[in-house]
């Protein structure tokens, strides 16, 4: 369940940043000594350098920007 004070809608034309955003932490997480927590491998489970966003992953307004 989401954390609703940490939510935020987005409006649709910026979700293609964000994920550019995501794509690109995470690149550069992936290149750290030290990985953040989230990006830790195991040796039966390993980054593929493929981030996918499933439908619905992001609360998008489609009538303008988010107040």
């Amino acid at each position: 369940m989401p954390v609703l004070r940490a939510c935020r809608v987005f409006w649709h034309p910026d979700i293609m940043t964000v994920q550019a955003l995501i794509v690109q932490l995470i690149e550069a997480g992936t290149r750290f000594t030290e990985r953040p927590y989230l990006l830790t491998e195991y040796p039966n489970a390993h980054f593929m350098g493929q981030v996918r966003f499933r439908d619905g992953w992001a609360l998008v307004a489609h009538d303008g920007p988010a107040a």
